[in-house]
């Protein structure tokens, strides 16, 4: 959601929780903007890494549908 430009409303929903609230994220990449705006969000996060994130799967090719 946050890359898909609803980082206003997030935000909003933020400032309207209580300071107290817990808040997760979960995210299959988590770099670039997401990143910034998650630390903006969360206070004091644990961080559970699977799989290095600079990781390239060489075999996998991406396929446009045709219509």
């Amino acid at each position: 959601m946050l890359d898909m430009g609803f980082v206003d409303a997030v935000r909003d929903i933020a400032k309207a929780t209580p300071a107290n609230r817990q808040t997760l994220l979960f995210s299959a990449t988590l770099e670039g903007k997401v990143l910034e705006i998650a630390r903006q969000l969360l206070k004091n996060p644990a961080r559970i890494q699977l799989a290095d994130n600079k990781e390239q799967h060489a075999s996998i090719t991406q396929q446009g549908i045709r219509r």
